[in-house]
């Protein structure tokens, strides 16, 4: 997507950095280069961020042409994406095109910051899973056998038939079970075993 942002401007070089507790950190450029660091232009970025809106200026000291969009993830700063020429070139057709320019631009905005936070979502809900799935790393095979068949909704009695074992071992084994997953009730137990299988699935 930043190859084509870059194309659509008409900039020699297109950086989209991400901002954390108020650092930059590179992303990636298009085309490649190893040898920037992020931001291009402390001061534009920083009034680009200040004022909530992009910022185009021609004719710097630094380049021929430099524009900056800052992207917000619901209210947040997030990420910046930044193009520039050299001192001897200027965005093409930047001047003519500008208020469609800016459209997509905003679009791709749009797109990139959904994607953000879309990619949060699923980073925060596979850290949940991964915590769940810890509780349940110690359990043995027959313990497992008795959850199974509680998460299906048989009773102690009815799982120690199936089992071929006295409901007290299936006690037992719920006890364990609620202790080893650090469970507080069998209803929240069953909760998380069910979290557990999707994590599992997935």
């Amino acid at each position: 997507i930043l190859d084509l942002a870059r194309q659509h401007v008409g900039s020699e070089l297109a950086m989209l950095s991400s901002l954390d507790e108020s650092q930059f950190s590179l992303c990636r450029t298009s085309p490649a280069e190893k040898s920037l660091s992020a931001p291009l232009d402390t001061v534009l970025a920083n009034q680009a961020i200040e004022e909530n809106k992009l910022v185009f200026t021609e004719k710097t000291k630094s380049w021929g042409a430099y524009l900056a969009n800052p992207i917000y993830v619901d209210g947040k700063l997030r990420c910046l994406i930044e193009f520039y020429t050299s001192k001897k070139s200027s965005i093409s057709g930047w001047n003519t095109d500008r208020e469609f320019k800016m459209r997509v631009l905003k679009l791709i905005s749009q797109w990139l910051g959904n994607e953000i936070s879309q990619l949060e979502k699923r980073t925060q809900l596979k850290a949940r899973y991964e915590k769940i799935n810890e509780r349940f790393t110690t359990i043995s095979p027959r313990e497992r056998e008795v959850l199974a068949l509680l998460v299906d909704g048989e009773s102690s009695k009815s799982a120690a038939k199936i089992l071929e074992i006295s409901p007290k071992t299936v006690e037992l084994h719920r006890a364990n079970l609620l202790r080893k997953t650090h469970s507080k009730s069998s209803a929240e137990l069953i909760k998380l075993a069910v979290l557990h299988q999707e994590f599992i699935n997935t």
